[in-house]
Order: structure tokens, then C-alpha cells, then sequence
């Protein structure tokens, strides 16, 4: 299985699922056999995703609402782990662009986030 194989669930909400009945978490699927899509991972988050966005670099942003807003690395598909979180924002939407996450909540208003790699 390979990254072009693997994907990250949208979030139920855009496929018209009540969000008080979403999974706390962001499901990976296995799409290398179309007639037989599973399921091999899934990262638990704090609050219900409500937007998903993914970097070049292989990590996805989970924005979670008034729960803020997760970075998951999916660089392993088969084993994707959660690496930052911050509750300091509303998170409501999320986007990509280079090294810079743009966060959109309903309150907070539009907040830049730069990728920074630590060493």
C-alpha cells in the first residue's frame, strides 16, 4: 500500500451527516482495491473534523471547531500520528498553501499558521 493509495476521509459533515453523530476522529482509507475499500487506520481527535487540508509534505490539518486545530503526520499511511494540536482558535475551515495553514473560524477570524520544521 502506498501514499497514492491511501486517503484521508472527508469530513462527514460536507457529506450531509449531522455533525453531533460524527466520529471524533480522521479515518484513512485504503482505496488500492476500488471493489474492496478498507479501513487500516484511523487518528482520534479532541473535537468533530469539520475540514480537512494536507501539505505537500504529507501532513493534514484537522480543523476541529471550537476544539481548534490538529496536524496528523500521514507520512506512513498505514500508521498516521497525530503531532500538534492548539485549542487557542476556532478552527472552522483550513487550507494549504507552501509552509503556511490558513485557518478560518467563525469568532476568531482568519488565522496564518508557518510550518516550521524543529530540529
Amino acid at each position: 500500500m502506498n501514499e497514492s493509495q491511501m486517503v484521508a476521509f472527508p469530513a462527514p459533515q460536507h457529506l450531509g451527516v449531522d455533525s453531533s453523530n460524527s466520529p471524533r476522529a480522521v479515518p484513512v482509507l485504503d482505496i488500492s482495491d476500488t471493489s474492496s475499500v478498507t479501513l487500516p487506520a484511523e487518528v482520534p481527535t479532541r473535537g468533530y473534523v469539520v475540514a480537512l487540508a494536507a501539505t505537500s509534505s504529507g501532513v493534514v490539518f484537522a480543523a476541529e471547531g471550537v476544539d481548534g486545530i490538529e496536524a496528523i503526520d500521514f507520512t506512513d499511511p498505514s500508521a498516521p500520528t497525530a503531532i500538534a494540536r492548539t485549542t487557542d482558535l476556532e478552527a472552522n475551515s483550513v487550507a494549504t498553501d507552501g509552509d503556511v495553514v490558513y485557518v478560518g473560524g467563525n469568532s476568531s477570524g482568519l488565522w496564518l499558521l508557518k510550518l516550521v520544521t524543529l530540529t
